[in-house]
């Protein structure tokens, strides 16, 4: 669900959806296994967990997550949550 169906005044929606657009553009530079990746971890699972169910390490899975970080461009955990959600991702 879009965060922007949650308000009714049409400036906010008109800000949230901007957001949203950006969020959506960012995740668009990721390859397939960092969404592979970025859809696990922001389910919660731990970095063993993720490297178990997609057969690579828990390092690799450590590299994939710094980079799509940096290509979307946050510094922290909870900066990527929030911007998954906002994407719709």
């Amino acid at each position: 669900m879009r965060v922007s169906h949650l308000f009714d005044h049409p400036g906010a929606k008109a800000i949230i959806a901007e957001a949203e657009a950006d969020a959506a553009e960012r995740f668009g530079r990721l390859t397939a296994r960092e969404r592979e990746v970025l859809a696990l971890i922001t389910d919660g699972r731990l970095n063993k967990e993720t490297a178990h169910e997609l057969g690579i390490s828990p390092r690799t899975v450590e590299n994939h997550r710094l980079r799509l970080m940096e290509k979307v461009g946050v510094k922290t955990f909870a900066q990527l949550v929030r911007l998954t959600i906002l994407a719709g991702d």
